[in-house]
């Protein structure tokens, strides 16, 4: 069922578990604007899989089946979508279920296939799939899971993964929140990025002022504290860099007994077009192929 249409249809219906870093704000890849588009849409958003969500799909079966054999467990592919007993609007779609004796809860086996580049970073594991781990043992009741991850396609990971009820109550509350107030309501939530503001506000009100409240001068009096900061650091940068350069000269690697150190190497060279020449040399070609791009939007902080 799972990636249909039918199944996104159904998703439309609730919040499910890769829904639920976005609304906290918590997800680097999504915002709670693109998860309220989502839900209200006429017609199923679908997205289009890049090479990494259909190598992380593929790996997932890989992946479950090594953890069933690394533990001697049973697992078991759950395709239907899991509602929520006492909240109607939270569900899950799990990766797959642990099958326990009676006397235990099942539990709940969450696949990721990841790098070393990234996975250097969890600790023990990024906030979006934390939640998202979070949100399937509240849908679910159970008292248990484990994010099994393949780093590097070799080294296997297990962590395991307690309910936190503390966190459980203020994720409900959010995304009671959002469901309630903005989904239901066709009410947008509040812009967490720039991209937000774009989509929420793509007219710009040319010459018009906004009175800010005092936290937002203080706020602005602090982020030119902190770009004064980075100056003198990018200075201090520029210069440390220029002295190594000067070190080096036309030599492409420094070593400090005998290891690598730093290295100034030349990039391969590459063709570009030459917008001038094309303009003078072929103006009408130069026209066709001539688009407008707006404007960027300048943030500026006065002294």
């Amino acid at each position: 069922m799972q990636g249909t249409l039918e199944w996104l249809k159904e998703r439309q219906k609730g919040i499910g578990g890769s829904d639920v870093a976005a609304i906290l704000g918590l997800n680097p890849f999504q915002s709670a604007l693109d998860i309220y588009e989502q839900k209200i849409a006429e017609n199923p958003i679908q997205i289009e899989e890049n090479l990494k969500m259909k190598a992380g799909k593929r790996m997932e079966n890989i992946i479950a089946k090594w953890y069933a054999e690394e533990n001697n467990r049973k697992i078991q592919r759950r395709n239907d979508i899991i509602w929520h007993k006492e909240i109607p609007y939270l569900f899950v779609s799990l990766d797959r279920m642990i099958v326990m004796d009676k006397e235990l809860t099942p539990g709940v086996l969450e696949c990721k296939n990841t790098t070393s580049e990234y996975y250097k970073n969890w600790d023990p594991m990024p906030d979006y799939i934390m939640t998202q781990v979070q949100h399937e043992l509240d849908v679910t009741g159970w008292s248990w899971a484990i994010v099994a991850a393949l780093v590097d396609g070799w080294d296997f990971k297990e962590i395991p993964v307690a309910p936190d009820l503390k966190f459980i109550q203020k994720k409900n509350e959010k995304l009671e929140s959002f469901w309630y107030d903005n989904v239901l309501k066709r009410i947008p939530p509040e812009p967490m990025s720039e991209s937000d503001i774009k989509k929420l506000y793509p007219e710009i009100k040319t010459g018009q002022t906004l009175e800010v409240s005092e936290y937002a001068y203080n706020q602005s009096r602090n982020l030119i504290d902190v770009k004064n900061q980075i100056k003198e650091l990018e200075e201090k940068e520029k210069a440390m860099t220029l002295d190594l350069k000067i070190l080096l000269k036309n030599y492409e690697i420094a070593t400090y007994q005998n290891k690598p150190i730093f290295t100034w190497k030349q990039s391969k060279a590459k063709t570009v077009v030459n917008d001038e020449k094309l303009k003078k040399l072929y103006p009408d070609v130069a026209e066709k192929v001539t688009d407008i791009v707006p404007g960027a939007r300048i943030f500026l902080v006065k002294k």
